[in-house]
């Protein structure tokens, strides 16, 4: 709502202080997913896991419904995420000539910011998030699970905001999917 057109919600609260966060009115919030490969503090490796985490709260403050998809990575910080449950049990998702089923954990990071994270079998299961020869089929296939889980469950954003290069497949496969 930066850029608002004449008459919009923003104009009308001129007289909010400086960083003083004005919700959203209930008829123009969104349902925004953000589809990373890194969220704060649980898999961070620079500053992407920052801006996931500090963008999502400041939606959440403005009203928005905000959710992140995540890889589930063996090497993130467990200890950081609150409430990790199972949430979807077989998630089946094609990867070339075959379907597999993996599972999807909820939980809640940075103090309520909403996270499914996604297993991938042998494309988690690494001591580190980048640096293979394989990251192009492992976030790939991270990025048509993303879509999978939001079809199989119904969910319908406003926004599907995609992070960094890892997510780009993304836009190109959501009409094949959604």
């Amino acid at each position: 709502y930066m850029a608002a057109p004449s008459g919009s919600y923003i104009e009308n609260h001129a007289d909010a202080a400086p960083g003083e966060t004005v919700p959203v009115p209930l008829e123009k919030r969104m349902y925004i997913v953000m589809v990373t490969p890194e969220v704060a503090p649980c898999a961070k490796v620079g500053g992407l896991g920052d801006v996931i985490l500090g963008l999502g709260r400041e939606l959440m403050k403005r009203g928005h419904g905000v959710e992140v998809i995540c890889p589930m990575y063996s090497s993130m910080r467990y200890d950081l995420i609150d409430d990790l449950h199972e949430e979807y049990g077989e998630l089946w998702c094609p990867h070339y000539n075959e379907w597999r089923a993996e599972k999807v954990y909820q939980g809640k990071v940075g103090g309520g910011l909403q996270v499914n994270f996604i297993t991938g079998g042998g494309y988690t299961d690494r001591p580190a998030i980048y640096g293979f020869d394989d990251d192009l089929q492992r976030f790939t296939y991270f990025s048509r699970q993303a879509l999978e889980f939001m079809y199989k469950t119904n969910r319908r954003p406003d926004i599907i905001h995609c992070h960094d290069r890892a997510t780009g497949p993304v836009p190109a496969m959501l009409w094949d999917i959604l």
